[in-house]
């Protein structure tokens, strides 16, 4: 793979903290997590997806890029998407709102919108030759080209890290990722363009007699320590073979097993040890040791594997030609000359060919004399996870690996390096190192670290100080209530103060009770007071409910909405006094709110109190309170209470709801959705007029309250909308009702051998299931005549069914 044209620096930052690791021990190998993409030190685009399925998109995205095809990686839940498209001999990259979302500017999910220019300058259009670009395009982050290698890499190793993560967190989850690691290997193979022949390794120590005349001098220049070594394409050793200096590369198979490789050319010099590439392996000397079907794949290192000397690769032939053969050890292939088996065993007559005593599809076991390198490339330097626990100390000094240090820190756990994390936060660190370090602190949940968390809640990134006050949650010391509340108290970020607001109650969840009483009933500030009623709605207790009965009353709307909002779902009779109160509210809000609350009470009035009812003063007082309000100047209330009445069902409400059908402009269809709700016939009169309305959302729900009541009187008007009502939605709805009412079956089959005349399959089907429901002599001679003769075969075997 030829190098590309821009930036190297690509990173792809994956956030493991706490959450992430505990939900790969209780088995989920797809976790979320926040995922960003950084060129050139430029964010890109940045997102919350599940890990496994994002890096899934991602290898497909590097796929399509080695083919000089653009991809889109899409986010899961988000609609955002990170795009890749070819620019000359790099890839353009650059992150989008999905085409489905709406509105005008793309916001990342921290809040923060992007430079949205569309592309750097000039010349990275002139290099990519893309169309001309105004810099108008909507929902698009600025336009970054990066080194098409270092963007292959980058994800290859990102895949790798967590892959790792995953199988040494849960062993048990191996098999999970196990696609994404064939993947990844399929990838590493591609990249390096070597066509059949290569096998995946990782380069060890190197070790043997060195000659620093053919050595030369090694560059300082880290760019140089990770450039790509190549070799030559096919056999033959080169010149540099007659040196008494010897180099040698032990390589590590994906297998594990470890096999020296000598290296006469220093193929390897330039990579970083624990570098992962891709090899061409040549075996010497080679001998065949068995022959068979049913041989495993695989790699087995013999009694001098250091040396490479006796080591048996087992694997199928896959290709034979010009001196060559190509045995697949799973991982990838190995290469040898045929012609020079020693062979101990026999392969079958009938499948050898003329270059040499192997054909395709000879599963063997090759045992070498020694092992060589014939190309090497794809070279990436070490992942994090291949580090010694010292290598990762000295990197938190790094600016540039400290994030993936600190995290992989706290994925081994690592207590003993809590000292050395908090002193790192000292530091001037950038915003996203910061982040890590504290996410880091969070994992290892070591109460040594809780004095510099408090400290990291005073950060100006909104993100360093929720994840402090999770880290305060995880390691869970009460001295940290206080400071959290504190915090919370000063926050203005919401989602900010919510996780500081949590993570008070969950350091001291019997002490913050009291803190949150305090605020409620002193706090000056609505933000901070609403933020703790959000709080005390996902905590279990009898105080915490307490604590949200009593908010219902807070002089701020917004507070007393979000503590409305937490009592309406709870059976407990104790809310509605101050429900009633919030009914006559000055703010059109709350008393929406308040008449929604009485709306999910009344579903449920007779389950209150473990089957206990609501007693009958308790409900005549909501009634009474409801019906009042039925003249609220706002639509919004009076259709919540219209609901409400609805959901009571209580007789003294059908007086007032049809008094106020004849009123009412906008919520007619409300007001006889609530009339059959309460299924009382003295609403039988106007249900049926509105069998008539002018508006069809109304005509529907009165069919609908017509089979609900259950009246005869509405048979002829619903047999009308049944065969001629302009509006489908209501024929269908009538035909529904007429079914239900089971009411003068012949005028019902009447209307129903009109229907079986129309053109609309979906009526046709309908009026097939009311008569099945009506029964009688017509129809049945209606259905019989509709399973042999309707045009549609759905409708003729459901006719068939309704006859069985």
């Amino acid at each position: 793979m030829s190098k590309g044209l821009g930036e190297t620096d690509v990173r792809v930052s994956v956030a493991y903290d706490a959450t992430v690791y505990d939900r790969i021990r209780g088995g989920d190998a797809d976790p979320p997590a926040d995922v960003r993409l950084v060129v050139g030190g430029r964010e890109v685009g940045q997102g919350r997806d599940h890990l496994r399925w994002h890096l899934d998109q991602l290898l497909a995205a590097v796929s399509s890029v080695l083919d000089g095809e653009a991809a889109v990686v899409e986010f899961f839940e988000e609609r955002f998407e990170f795009h890749f498209e070819p620019a000359g001999d790099g890839v353009a990259t650059w992150f989008a709102s999905a085409p489905e979302s709406e509105g005008p500017e793309l916001t990342f999910p921290d809040g923060t919108t992007p430079d949205s220019e569309g592309a750097d300058d000039g010349d990275d259009d002139a290099e990519s030759g893309d169309a001309e670009s105004d810099g108008t395009e909507p929902n698009r982050s600025e336009r970054v080209v990066a080194d098409r290698r270092a963007l292959v890499e980058e994800v290859l190793s990102t895949v790798e890290t967590f892959c790792t993560a995953v199988v040494e967190t849960n062993p048990e989850l191996t098999e999970s990722v196990a696609g994404l690691r064939a993947e990844m290997r399929s990838l590493q193979l591609a990249a390096a363009e070597f066509d059949e022949w290569g096998l995946p390794v990782r380069l060890l120590d190197a070790v043997g007699d060195r000659d620093p005349s053919a050595s030369g001098t090694e560059s300082d220049d880290a760019a140089e320590r990770r450039s790509v070594a190549r070799g030559a394409e096919s056999g033959g050793v080169s010149a540099a073979a007659g040196r008494e200096a010897e180099r040698r590369r032990t390589v590590v198979t994906a297998g594990g097993a470890r096999v020296g490789v000598s290296d006469p050319d220093g193929r390897a010099e330039a990579a970083e040890r624990e570098s992962r590439a891709v090899a061409r392996i040549w075996l010497s000397d080679p001998s065949v040791e068995s022959v068979g079907e049913g041989d495993a794949v695989g790699i087995d290192p013999g009694s001098e594997a250091f040396d490479g000397r006796g080591t048996r690769f087992r694997g199928e032939v896959v290709a034979v030609s010009d001196g060559r053969a190509l045995l697949d050890v799973g991982e990838g292939t190995v290469a040898f000359d045929p012609s020079e088996l020693d062979a101990r065993g026999e392969t079958p007559s009938a499948r050898r060919t003329p270059a040499g005593r192997v054909a395709v599809g000879d599963r063997l076991a090759v045992r070498t004399g020694r092992t060589e390198l014939r190309g090497l490339d794809a070279v990436v330097g070490p992942s994090v996870c291949d580090w010694s626990e010292e290598r990762l100390r000295e990197a938190l000094a790094d600016a540039d690996r400290r994030a993936e240090a600190a995290t992989e820190l706290a994925r081994r756990g690592v207590r003993t390096a809590v000292p050395i994390l908090v002193e790192t936060l000292d530091g001037d660190l950038s915003a996203r190192d910061r982040r890590a370090v504290v996410r880091a602190l969070d994992v290892l949940a070591d109460p040594r670290a809780v004095d510099a968390l408090v400290g990291e809640l005073a950060d100006d990134d909104d993100a360093v100080r929720r994840a402090a006050a999770t880290a305060l949650a995880t390691v869970g010391d009460p001295e940290a209530l206080d400071p959290l509340l504190g915090a919370a108290t000063d926050e203005s970020d919401e989602t900010t103060r919510y996780a500081m607001v949590r993570a008070a109650r969950d350091v001291d969840p019997t002490a913050a009770m009291d803190r949150f009483a305090h605020l409620l009933r002193t706090g000056d500030d609505p933000a901070v007071r609403e933020t703790v009623v959000r709080v005390l709605r996902v905590t279990n207790g009898e105080r915490a409910h307490e604590l949200v009965l009593e908010a219902v009353d807070d002089p701020d709307p917004s507070v007393a909405r979000e503590a409305i909002s937490v009592v309406r779902w709870a059976d407990d009779e104790r809310a509605v006094p101050a429900l009633l109160r919030r009914l006559s509210d000055d703010s059109p809000l709350v008393r929406q709110e308040a008449a929604g609350a009485f709306a999910e009470l009344g579903a449920r009035a007779d389950e209150f109190r473990d089957g206990e009812e609501l007693s009958d003063a308790t409900r005549e007082r909501v009634v009474g309170a409801l019906i009042e309000r039925l003249d609220d100047p706002v639509s919004a209330v009076r259709s919540w209470v219209i609901e409400a009445l609805g959901a009571q069902a209580h007789p003294r409400a059908v007086g007032p709801l049809c008094d106020a059908y004849d009123d009412e402009s906008e919520l007619r269809w409300n007001v006889v959705a609530a009339l059959g709700r309460i299924r009382d016939p003295r609403a039988i009169p106007t249900v049926v007029t509105a069998l008539d309305d002018d508006d069809p959302s109304v005509r529907r729900r009165a069919c609908l309250a017509s089979a609900q009541l259950g009246t005869a009187a509405a048979v002829s008007p619903l047999s009308d909308r049944a065969t001629s009502d302009p509006n489908a939605d209501v024929r269908r709805e009538a035909i529904d009702a007429l079914g239900r009412l089971g009411e003068e079956p012949a005028r019902v089959a009447e209307a129903m051998a009109s229907v079986l005349a129309d053109d609309d399959t979906a009526l046709r089907r309908a009026a097939v299931t009311a008569l099945g429901r009506v029964g009688g002599p017509e129809a049945r001679r209606l259905l019989r005549e509709t399973a042999a003769n309707d045009p549609h075969e759905a409708v003729r075997e459901h006719a068939r069914a309704k006859l069985e």
